[in-house]
């Protein structure tokens, strides 16, 4: 069974771990309220957008209805456009159950082209609800599946440089606005 973490100086058998975070564009380091909640309000319309096709809608907080595996497993079939093979529990009641489908929604999407240096997350993180963790997961996958596959290519990497020309594109003219990269011209 693969692991699914973040980059770290983990080994098997070892309990403690030093976490480094590396998110594709930088999510802050500290998050006022009014960003996270923002930020999941964004994502959560997204989320809506795509399991919509399904029937389905996010009615709790993004990390509740991710929590079971389910919502998840629908949401990055609907991304790849193909179904899961594998099985999963339908009505998953113990954490063990939604750990398995949460790990096999992340392992879906490696078997479906997204690099594992990109999955952010682990089933841990969606089952115990960490927000930050699954807004800067769902971060990497608008731009695998939205923001790339709109610039025509699969590399999540170019995703920087489009975005920034495209925002660039759009405040030209704007008196005052000079957008040189996303860390100082946002500061």
């Amino acid at each position: 069974m693969t692991h699914f973490r973040r980059k770290h100086a983990w080994k098997e058998g070892e309990t403690n771990c030093k976490i480094k975070m590396q998110f594709p564009l930088r999510f802050p380091a500290k998050w006022t309220l009014k960003e996270q909640e923002l930020t999941s309000q964004a994502f959560t319309h997204w989320v809506n957008t795509v399991i919509d096709k399904r029937g389905k809608k996010v009615t709790e907080s993004l990390e509740q209805t991710f929590a079971d595996g389910l919502t998840i497993i629908d949401f990055v079939e609907l991304l790849c456009e193909t179904k899961m093979k594998k099985k999963f529990t339908q009505n998953p009641k113990q954490r063990i159950q939604m750990i398995e489908n949460t790990h096999l929604a992340l392992d879906f999407l490696l078997a479906n082209g997204v690099a594992k240096k990109y999955l952010t997350v682990s089933s841990e993180d969606l089952i115990d609800k960490n927000l930050k963790l699954i807004l800067g997961f769902l971060w990497m996958l608008f731009r695998k599946f939205r923001i790339a596959k709109q610039m025509g290519t699969d590399d999540v990497d170019s995703t920087t440089e489009g975005l920034l020309n495209w925002v660039k594109e759009i405040t030209n003219g704007y008196k005052g606005v000079d957008i040189r990269d996303f860390k100082s011209s946002f500061s």
